[in-house]
């Protein structure tokens, strides 16, 4: 799989969860590291939760999801859940 088809791939997968899930930014985004920004994006129905970062200056961008009982999962796997 090339670069540009993960990029690909990637998109796909989340414009998924955004269209199956009611995602809701968590507070606020805020600024890190003096370059970076971070914040946190929950589903207001069945609590699946998106971690984010990016453009940090020490650590990079990253990306974490999270089922409702605060199990760490993939992307494949968020965009496979049911929201209910």
């Amino acid at each position: 799989m090339t670069t540009q088809e993960k990029k690909e791939k990637r998109a796909s997968l989340k414009q998924k969860i955004e269209d199956t899930h009611d995602m809701e930014q968590v507070g606020q985004v805020w600024q890190w590291e003096a370059c970076g920004v971070q914040g946190t994006d929950r589903c207001t129905i069945c609590g699946l939760t998106h971690d984010w970062g990016s453009g940090g200056q020490n650590t990079g961008s990253f990306s974490s999801w999270t089922d409702a009982r605060g199990n760490v999962i993939t992307l494949g796997e968020a965009s496979r859940l049911d929201c209910a």
